[in-house]
């Protein structure tokens, strides 16, 4: 769950990104592995939530990596978000019940453990979006 009130009404969302910062001692994503971002459709608690209770759609909004930044010090993914969507909840907020982020990691790996930071940690989720505001009206 992200709040979309700060994006003001009169604006247009050019581009809308999901930036996951990845936690120390986890490793990184390599180019193999899959993200899929799913839009959820039901009202669910904060906390720790099994997938299997949620309402997902079954089309991806998004199925790639769009930025891996391997840094020590920028360590993280960032995943393109629909504006459409962003529009929606800032118009509807009974509409924004958030996505679901999944990390399909290649067979090769078993092992492998990506650690994202979560709200609590040192290293939080961030929504970051990029808006123009409309130009004025014509006659």
């Amino acid at each position: 769950h992200f709040p979309v009130d700060s994006v003001p009404a009169a604006t247009s969302i050019e581009e809308v990104t999901l930036v996951l910062r990845l936690l120390p001692g986890g490793s990184a994503p390599d180019s193999a592995d899959v993200v899929e971002v799913r839009r959820i459709r039901s009202v669910w608690s904060e906390g720790i939530t099994g997938q299997a209770s949620l309402t997902v759609d079954a089309a991806p909004l998004a199925t790639k990596l769009t930025d891996l930044v391997y840094s020590s010090v920028e360590r993280r993914i960032a995943i393109r978000i629909p504006g459409d969507l962003l529009r929606e909840w800032g118009a509807t907020a009974a509409t924004n019940d958030g996505i679901l982020v999944s990390l399909v990691l290649h067979d090769d790996h078993p092992t492998r453990e990506v650690k994202i930071g979560s709200r609590e940690s040192t290293r939080p989720a961030e929504l970051h979006v990029t808006y123009t505001d409309l130009p004025p009206g014509r006659f």
